[in-house]
């Protein structure tokens, strides 16, 4: 995602599922049996490959906010099933039905490891979020105007927009944190309680790979609003010749119409910040190859391609990585202006950059065939209708890392 106005932000918060979790216990699940797809994975999870395939693809299950995502959903697992990547980082999977659902659809496809981690706020003891005077107009407009719709926040922006941007950050991020309950629930439980974070605190993070991966972590990145992570882990590298670590991550977004609340000062310095500490993670060079795959929120501009906070990612070339996709010749946007879940959605701003990215550094073999994934459209049924789609806002990408 890229731009939210402050309309949008209560859906781009939106947490749209329920969760019986405690948040407590670790969600890093493995299965080590033998692959029946992919590139030469078997039971021990060693790889023979000479090359593999990795890639990246926010899949916009974010509902009440990307368009159609609960039609979309079935089209999504239906996606990962058919995967041909041997390497996969997911980004916004928000829901425990989701996180379940896209695993079992990994394993269908041959993925033998899937590595995420639940992260579960814990709002006990917050003070309440919102006040009788946050919900004083907000309340009844939507009550009279929303009550039932299935687009609860597309149906409030439209009806009670200017009550709407008139409450509180702290309300608003509650309301957005529970947006799976009825009008009267949500305001009741905002009016009794609070939250930090949007999704109930999930990082939305997932990392899928044909080999069993090794020394997996997850590690909280700061942030505001949204909470962020970034999975790490090691795989075997192609040819056998030692392991290649991975950095799966999504960064902050430029909310740029949303007053910053966090300690930076603003969201393009938040990402700095994580940036600079996923980079801290990252072995040198020397020491071995690694990727880092993800939404990054962060773009050059490039021909048609749309800079965005060009800055951070300038930290990324600087300290020695490589753009396979964003380096070829003509490369393609991967959060389009044409996109129709991008021209339909309320996430205006930042269109036709490339937000998406597999970062290459000390791979002293070759990389090859840069492509963009998961642009095809699809039909889904809305209110009994066919309707066209894209199976996500952005657009995935992959690259091929090959064998010295």
């Amino acid at each position: 995602m890229k731009y939210f106005v402050p309309l949008a932000l209560l859906a781009a918060l939106a947490f749209g599922g329920c969760s019986s979790d405690d948040g407590k216990k670790p969600a890093t699940t493995t299965d080590t049996s033998t692959a029946d797809a992919g590139s030469d994975a078997v039971a021990d999870g060693t790889s023979t490959a000479s090359e593999i395939t990795v890639g990246t693809w926010n899949v916009g299950l974010a509902y009440a906010f990307v368009p159609l995502a609960k039609e979309r959903q079935p089209e999504v697992i239906k996606a990962i099933e058919a995967s041909k990547d041997d390497l996969l980082c997911l980004q916004e999977v928000w829901t425990d039905a989701d996180l379940a659902g896209i695993e079992a659809a990994a394993k269908k496809a041959g993925f033998v490891d899937v590595f995420y981690e639940k992260t579960k706020e814990d709002t006990a003891g917050l003070a309440a979020a919102c006040t009788e005077g946050d919900t004083k107009e907000l309340a009844p407009c939507a009550t009279k105007n929303c009550t039932g719709v299935t687009d609860l926040v597309a149906c409030v922006q439209a009806k009670c927009g200017p009550a709407l941007n008139a409450i509180s950050d702290n309300c608003l991020t509650c309301l957005a944190s529970n947006l799976s309950l009825s009008i009267d629930a949500l305001l009741e439980k905002c009016g009794k309680g609070g939250a930090k974070y949007s999704w109930n605190g999930y990082n939305g993070v997932m990392l899928l790979s044909r080999t069993a991966m090794t020394n997996k972590k997850h590690t909280f990145l700061t942030s505001s609003l949204v909470r962020r992570s970034v999975l790490t882990a090691e795989i075997p590298a192609p040819g056998g010749s030692g392991t290649i670590q991975l950095a799966c991550t999504h960064l902050t977004a430029g909310l740029e119409s949303v007053n910053y609340p966090g300690t930076f000062g603003s969201w393009e310095k938040e990402q700095a910040a994580q940036v600079d500490a996923i980079l801290k993670m990252m072995r040198p060079a020397a020491d071995g190859p690694s990727l880092i795959l993800g939404d990054l929120n962060t773009s050059p501009k490039k021909g048609t391609i749309t800079g965005e906070y060009e800055a951070n990612y300038a930290k990324f070339i600087a300290a020695g990585y490589t753009d396979p996709y964003l380096d070829a010749p003509a490369p393609k946007c991967t959060f389009c202006g044409t996109n129709l879940l991008v021209s339909g959605g309320a996430d205006k701003g930042g269109e036709d950059s490339i937000l998406d990215h597999v970062l290459v550094r000390g791979w002293k073999g070759t990389t090859k065939d840069p492509k963009r994934t998961y642009d095809a459209t699809v039909s889904v049924q809305l209110a009994g209708k066919a309707t066209d789609t894209n199976l996500s806002d952005h657009f995935g990408l992959n690259v091929v890392i090959k064998a010295p």
